[in-house]
């Protein structure tokens, strides 16, 4: 291991060398090429992008953060963690009747550029949750600073760790 700070270091992990950074129980490892990233929780390997972090408890198929409570697909018995990827949520100007379970009113915060043609928004429901849409899906809702949004998603979009 090669130290490069109190935080990120460089390891040989199955002969690839990786930095990771240390967030408490959240490990990052990323290939010195820039092309793999690797995100470890509590040792578990997870899939999802750490965006729409939240902290919370458990109470049976939902989880409350405090300040919203969010749906999961199924009952857990206890998780302090999830994550929702910006990908998988659904903007829509007025409510939604669908099969997604979670749904939030909010306003837009901030719109700013993201990667491969998309537009990324802030939106506080409760929660700030941070969004990627399509400069098209941007134009055709008119959506601008501080326009009232809903925030969807299917409880099956939550990672649980």
């Amino acid at each position: 291991m090669h130290g490069e700070g109190p935080n990120c270091c460089t390891w040989n992990l199955n002969s690839s060398f990786l930095r990771f950074r240390h967030l408490s129980v959240v490990r990052t490892y990323v290939s010195p090429e820039l092309d793999q990233v690797i995100t470890l929780i509590n040792g578990k390997s997870v899939q999802t992008p750490l965006v729409n972090l939240f902290h919370g408890v458990i109470d049976g198929d939902q989880f409350n953060t405090g300040k919203i409570s969010i749906t999961l697909a199924e009952t857990i018995s206890s998780a302090k963690h999830i994550a929702i990827d910006p990908g998988q949520i659904v903007l829509s100007r007025a409510a939604l009747a669908s099969s997604m379970r979670n749904h939030f009113q909010g306003r837009i915060t901030n719109i700013g550029e993201a990667t491969k043609g998309n537009v990324r928004l802030h939106i506080n429901a409760g929660e700030t949750f941070d969004v990627l849409i399509t400069h098209q899906a941007l134009q055709e809702l008119q959506l601008t600073v501080s326009s009232s949004v809903w925030v969807n998603f299917k409880s099956n979009a939550v990672s649980i760790f």
